[in-house]
């Protein structure tokens, strides 16, 4: 896009320059256009919200209470995978929520380290727990700070579970 430049003497003898835009629709196009993403991208539902605090603790109490006997701090064990960096978090968290709900068995390669550990399903937690817990996990050891909610727990609980076969 040219610039146009224009010179204008007013009644003193000062100079005043000052820039106009082309006499073309281009740019308003191009701003239209920019305004339109970022309002799209800002108010579409699959847009995930930030985690608050209050989840991130009542994430931090569920894995206290039902994960850190076999993750402890995150790093692997002889029969667990390490939380911190795993693909699962990073992946979409259906994943993981299918993995606390269900379970998981069989042999599996990890980071080049073949495991044979069970992950025992953990259904009886609540649809909150089961979100705060995901959310406070992939916030503390993948660095994602998007909140997990009850109701995309609630759906996953609802359908059936994935089969893994070794």
């Amino acid at each position: 896009m040219r610039k146009r430049w224009r010179e204008m003497k007013p009644p003193s003898h000062s100079k005043i320059v000052y820039w106009t835009w082309p006499r073309t629709n281009h740019g308003i196009r191009l701003l239209q256009a920019a305004v339109a993403t970022i309002l799209l991208t800002a108010c579409s539902p699959g847009n995930p919200q930030k985690a608050s605090s209050e989840t991130i603790a009542k994430g931090a109490e569920v894995y206290e209470m039902a994960c850190a006997q076999c993750h402890y701090d995150g790093h692997a064990s002889a029969a667990n995978p390490s939380l911190i960096g795993s693909p699962t978090l990073q992946a979409n968290p259906s994943a993981i929520v299918g993995i606390i709900l269900h379970g998981q068995s069989g042999k599996s390669l990890v980071d080049g380290t073949p495991l044979g550990g069970i992950m025992p399903a953990q259904a009886y937690l609540t649809d909150p727990e089961i979100a705060a817990v995901v959310t406070y996990i992939r916030s503390q050891f993948a660095g994602i700070s998007a909140e997990v909610t009850p109701a995309q727990v609630q759906q996953i609980r609802a359908s059936p579970p994935r089969l893994s076969h070794d």
